[in-house]
């Protein structure tokens, strides 16, 4: 093999993350989340320019329900990454409540800021069984 002196390998290391396998092909809707004391998955931050950011629909402090049918209340923080990633320009149906009440859901567009801006299309799937409660 080809012998790296370790000084330049420690300096490639640092600044250098290896992808996980197919991550290139993967992308989110630009939620971060935190587990909440009673052990549910709780928003921790909207960020800006993500799909989650340009649908307005989605705060910091909403609790995820489920990734499209899938139940992720008491799942890993790693698993719901899992379900929520994909390939981008594809959609994500996500389901929250909000104050324990209101349970909604929103189908956003997979991809990031920069992808969102040469896409062009809708960010939030328009679904016509909306529902709204009373």
């Amino acid at each position: 093999g080809i012998r790296v002196p370790m000084q330049s390998y420690l300096g490639m290391r640092r600044s250098y993350e290896p992808p996980a396998p197919s991550a290139a092909a993967r992308a989110g809707v630009g939620l971060l989340f935190q587990t909440s004391g009673d052990g549910k998955i709780v928003v921790k931050e909207v960020v800006k320019g993500g799909s989650a950011a340009r649908s307005a629909q989605i705060k910091s402090g909403d609790v995820i329900m489920r990734v499209g049918s899938t139940n992720v209340q008491g799942q890993t923080l790693v698993h719901l990454r899992e379900l929520i990633l994909g390939e981008p320009g594809t959609y994500v149906t996500l389901g929250f409540t909000r104050g324990g009440i209101a349970f909604f859901e929103v189908s956003l567009l997979r991809g990031s800021p920069e992808f969102l801006d040469q896409h062009g299309g809708e960010i939030v799937k328009q679904s016509p069984t909306q529902s709204h409660g009373g």
